[in-house]
């Protein structure tokens, strides 16, 4: 148990800041004058937060794999759509030809 972070690989490592560090930040964020732009404090705090862990890296065999499952999808789906308007224009009757289409939804 006391080994376990030595088995992780070192992009996995933990270095949480110190108590000391965060308050530093805090107490400088709050003594902000008010006479800043705020605009420029949200893109610095974006910059910050891009700039610092982002494990957007991380994800790239996972995209991949999203994406081809995507690509999978649509095709199955226009096969099957194709396939069932062949079958619509050969005189089956409408009601026995079942399209089934998967639907997108994003989220935010």
């Amino acid at each position: 148990i006391l080994n376990c972070k030595r088995r992780l690989p070192p992009w996995k490592l933990e270095n949480l800041p110190s108590l000391d560090k965060i308050w530093s930040e805090f107490r400088r964020i709050r003594e902000r004058e008010e006479s800043e732009d705020m605009f420029e404090v949200i893109c610095g705090v974006l910059k910050k937060d891009m700039n610092g862990e982002n494990e957007w890296g991380e994800c790239h065999v996972e995209i991949g794999d999203v994406v081809l499952d995507i690509e999978r999808f649509i095709f199955k789906d226009l096969i099957c759509e194709t396939i069932g308007d062949l079958a619509l224009c050969r005189g089956v009757p409408r009601n026995k030809v079942s399209v089934l289409r998967r639907k997108l939804e994003f989220y935010n």
